[in-house]
């Protein structure tokens, strides 16, 4: 199968082996990207020069722990810095600026800028409303506390290239379909979003795995999926969530300090009482009551999702809520407690 794979995609395949891809595993670098890193910097079919990617990514894709090092680069040295990033584009009507945001780096567009004369050069790669990854070059505009109305000092974007290193031939696709078998189709799919094929016992297993990608190419297609931690979900989601909402704004209900109280209190009681509805029925009503009731749930947080935003739901989570209370509470007797031991 791997020979098959190098003779009908040569140059195009990549050896994903958990030894070699480990180092990736505390960046925040896409799928694509890593894959293409490890295509740059193999030297051959056995090994990859870890020691000059080590190096690139340490210069190109920093940790957020050293975004402290590059402000310091940029504000204090006023020297411009080079990285690759996911970055997306605000733009502010009210002070006409287009600024931009770096999530992986906490940085938003309120102190950020995009002059006009760059912003005319990178529209096209930018325009689109949502995250792109690039290599991005950023420099300092300093304050002018003097100017009325005074200048605020801010990052700018000074040029912006696209990273897109792949380039999509479906006929090309279409006629290498033909030279694999359905279930060697099948594996190869798995493969190329990261999953083994061999750690799935049938073709059915397989297959519901596979139905992940169904949304990104089937419109009007509903999805719901119900997992363990660690398995996808809230990468899915994001990647498609914000394509199937509806965008209105959020009900000032959500904001009101008693409303969060308030749905913890109705749902947290509604499920004691059908506790002790169902309880003296038998264990397997209960489990099935606690499953209702998490369907329940489930239900409401796609509701708010696709009306609003996703994970809109977890703003107002009676578990989320719960948690944080005893969070808190947990954290105010330590609290306590180190001043009771210092007044002793």
């Amino acid at each position: 199968m791997n020979e098959k794979l190098r003779n009908v995609f040569d140059g195009m395949v990549v050896y994903k082996d958990l030894k070699r891809t480990a180092l990736f595993s505390t960046l925040s670098l896409p799928s694509f990207m890593r894959d293409w890193l490890l295509e740059h910097f193999e030297v051959d079919e056995s090994g990859v020069d870890f020691e000059e990617l080590n190096a690139f990514i340490r210069e190109m894709a920093p940790s957020r722990e050293d975004w402290n090092i590059l402000k310091s680069q940029l504000v204090a040295e006023g020297e411009p810095v080079k990285i690759f990033a996911k970055i997306s584009v605000d733009v502010n009507i009210k002070k006409g600026e287009i600024a931009f945001n770096l999530p992986d780096y906490g940085l938003s567009s309120a102190h950020t800028l995009i002059d006009p004369s760059v912003w005319q050069e990178i529209k096209n790669d930018l325009d689109g409303g949502r995250e792109t990854w690039g290599l991005l070059r950023l420099g300092y505009r300093f304050p002018d506390l003097e100017a009325r109305p005074k200048v605020d000092g801010k990052i700018k974007l000074l040029g912006f290239k696209n990273f897109c290193p792949y380039s999509i031939d479906l006929e090309f696709f279409k006629d290498a379909r033909g030279e694999f078998e359905t279930c060697e189709w099948i594996d190869l799919l798995l493969g190329a979003i990261d999953y083994n094929a061999k750690g799935y016992v049938d073709k059915e297993q397989k297959l519901t795995m596979l139905t992940r990608l169904l949304p990104f190419v089937e419109k009007r297609l509903n999805l719901i999926e119900l997992a363990p931690q660690q398995t996808g979900k809230s990468y899915i989601f994001g990647k498609i969530g914000k394509y199937v909402n509806l965008g209105l704004k959020r009900p000032k209900l959500y904001s009101e300090k008693w409303f969060r109280p308030l749905v913890w209190a109705v749902m947290m009681g509604s499920f004691v009482v059908m506790l002790i509805l169902v309880i003296p029925q038998g264990i397997f009503a209960l489990g099935n009551a606690i499953l209702i009731f998490m369907e329940i749930a489930t239900a409401l947080a796609i509701f708010n999702g696709i009306l609003f935003t996703p994970r809109q739901w977890c703003t107002i989570c009676p578990m989320g809520y719960t948690s944080g209370n005893l969070r808190n509470l947990r954290r105010k007797l330590i609290h306590n407690s180190a001043k009771q031991e210092v007044t002793a």
